[in-house]
């Protein structure tokens, strides 16, 4: 297992967008809003130093909280390929929201790096709580 899933899953994304050379887009399932926010900054950043030859890569979060409207780029076309030949992909960074509920065409390529929310109640101080903690095998 990887330490950090959420750095290996944003390097996961950089290598599939400028090394596969089959078109499509990428989903991404990641554990809440928070983490989807900044793994969308840090792929767009990582994309910009890349430069110019690297096809554009538009990431759309999704999340239960996002305003509909927000919600619907995930159903947008992704970028145009550039002149140079270099794939044009959308990354869709969603929690499982998107496991069950709808299908979003053209993804090809799906990271799940294995982890997600569970509400967690201790007894000893009467409060629930989410905890990060690995999905069991059988979901």
């Amino acid at each position: 297992p990887e330490r950090d899933y959420l750095e290996a899953a944003i390097r996961t994304v950089i290598q599939i967008h400028m090394c596969e050379e089959i078109a499509g887009d990428v989903l991404l399932f990641l554990t809440g809003q928070e983490e989807i926010e900044v793994a969308c900054k840090r792929i767009k950043r990582e994309i910009d130093n890349l430069g110019p030859e690297v096809g554009e890569l538009k990431c759309i979060p999704l999340y239960s909280t996002l305003p509909p409207n927000l919600q619907q780029r995930i159903f947008e076309d992704p970028p145009a390929n550039n002149p140079n030949g270099a794939i044009g992909r959308k990354v869709v960074v969603s929690t499982n929201i998107a496991e069950t509920s709808l299908t979003i065409d053209g993804v090809v390529f799906v990271i799940d790096p294995g982890f997600a929310k569970q509400k967690v109640y201790n007894p000893r101080i009467r409060v629930e709580s989410l905890l990060v903690s690995p999905i069991s095998k059988a979901s």
